[in-house]
């Protein structure tokens, strides 16, 4: 028996050897490096910017109006359409002559007898007929009347819509024959001008930003190629009832362009107030939301690291970032969006330009 537990204990031992053999093998090699992901990245640069206001508004002439008719009446004739180019003095509309005319005629027959009177009064005063009183009552009817007759004349003057100026008929609001009263509007007139201003709305957060004298840069949807330079006019004190949005006038000539009024325009207004902002290529950003976003910087041990950023605004093909970078000087572009913290890297090769 003792003979036969030798022999298994002799044939157990080899596979025993080979069992810790092959342990102490595999407890003396290291795992495998992790495989490192080729990135590109490109140097901070720090600039002095501040977010354009970006807003849109229709194009209209800087000196537009309205004309009518100084006293209500009747039209007879509109000679004029929308879109007509007009001279200065050209008679655009009338009204029905019948009733002017017969107050001013009603009017010139009161001066004639107020004067009549006067003279009698006069003569019968020198006779010692009448009072001093009744004299002046009569040189003061006299004063009446002649205020009536210019009131007549006046009028008799504003039963037409004459042009102030050359310019353009933009819109005609009435139809001959119609009913109109006094101060109705019949047309809207644009005078000839090479100004024309853009006016739109801004919300109470970018007013604050804003300051007469401001530079702006327009785009017409008429002209989608040109950009025009511009600048900011006019600031309303207060908010649009209806929409609670501050009113600003955006300037610009007009140049070689055919301008009409109603054309919609884009406008960036660029505030005189600017800070400082860190600018990195666009392609550094990952899951970017609104103001929120972040980038991908590379540690000392060749690891990435993420970190949230406070974007500023967007221009062209680069992010202007106002929080967030302090004391970085690179950050990852190209391959950013295949990392995830402390995923292992290694630089293909800088953008051109980076050293």
């Amino acid at each position: 028996m003792k003979k036969q537990i030798y022999s298994c204990i002799k044939l157990a031992i080899p596979g025993i050897l080979i069992l810790v053999t092959a342990c102490q093998k595999g407890a003396g090699e290291t795992a495998p490096k992790q495989h490192a992901t080729p990135v590109k990245i490109a140097k901070i640069r720090t600039q002095r910017s501040t977010a354009p206001v970006r807003i849109s508004g229709r194009l209209e002439a800087s000196k537009q109006m309205k004309l009518s008719f100084k006293i209500g009446g009747i039209i007879k004739e509109i000679n004029v359409k929308d879109g007509d180019v007009v001279a200065k003095g050209q008679l655009l509309a009338s009204l029905n002559p019948d009733e002017i005319n017969a107050r001013l005629t009603l009017a010139r027959a009161a001066m004639e007898k107020a004067g009549r009177d006067f003279h009698r009064a006069e003569n019968l005063y020198a006779d010692s007929v009448v009072t001093l009183e009744q004299l002046q009552n009569a040189s003061t009817a006299i004063d009446v009347a002649k205020a009536q007759l210019d009131i007549a004349l006046f009028n008799h003057k504003h039963a037409v819509i004459r042009a102030p100026a050359s310019g353009r008929i933009l819109m005609r609001l009435v139809e001959s024959f119609e009913m109109v009263s006094a101060g109705h509007p019949v047309f809207v007139f644009a005078t000839e001008t090479a100004d024309w201003i853009i006016k739109a709305g801004v919300t109470d957060v970018d007013v604050i930003k804003l300051q007469l004298g401001d530079s702006a840069s327009v785009r017409l949807d008429a002209y989608p190629d040109i950009i025009k330079p511009a600048i900011l006019t006019e600031i309303s004190g207060a908010p649009d009832p209806q929409n609670g949005a501050y009113t600003v006038s955006i300037t610009l000539k007009a140049g070689k362009m055919q301008l009409r009024s109603g054309f919609v325009g884009q406008v960036d207004l660029y505030p005189a107030v600017d800070h400082l902002c860190k600018v990195i290529p666009i392609d550094a950003l990952v899951d970017a939301h609104d103001k929120h976003a972040s980038v991908f910087v590379i540690n000392s041990d060749s690891t990435a690291h993420k970190i949230p950023v406070i974007i500023d605004h967007l221009e062209d093909d680069h992010v202007y970032i106002r929080d967030g970078l302090q004391g970085i000087n690179h950050v990852i572009t190209r391959g950013s969006s295949f990392l995830d913290d402390t995923t292992p890297v290694r630089i293909t090769r800088r953008n051109r330009g980076e050293r």
